[in-house]
C-alpha cells in the first residue's frame, strides 16, 4: 500500500534496459495478470495500479491495465 493507502501491485525487475515502452511491452501483460488476481482476491471493483520497479535504473514505471469488470471466484 502507498502511504495513503491506495493498494499497489510492484513488480520489481533487474533488467539493464530502461526505456520504459520496451519493458512495458516485455513485463507488462505479466504484471497486468498479477494486478486483476490482486483485485479478485481482495474483492476490488477495478485492478489495482501496477508498477515495474526498475532496480538497476533506480526508478518505477507505472503500468496501464486495463480496467475490465473483475469476477469473483465462487462460493
Amino acid at each position: 500500500r502507498d502511504r495513503d493507502g491506495t493498494i499497489v501491485v510492484a513488480d520489481y525487475k533487474t533488467d539493464v534496459a530502461e526505456d520504459p515502452v520496451e519493458l512495458e511491452g516485455r513485463y507488462g501483460q505479466q504484471l497486468a495478470t498479477y494486478a486483476r488476481g490482486v483485485a479478485r482476491a481482495m474483492g476490488l471493483p477495478a485492478p489495482p495500479r501496477a508498477e515495474l520497479w526498475l532496480l538497476r535504473a533506480g526508478r518505477a514505471v507505472e503500468v496501464r491495465v486495463p480496467s475490465a469488470p473483475i469476477r469473483t471466484a465462487p462460493p
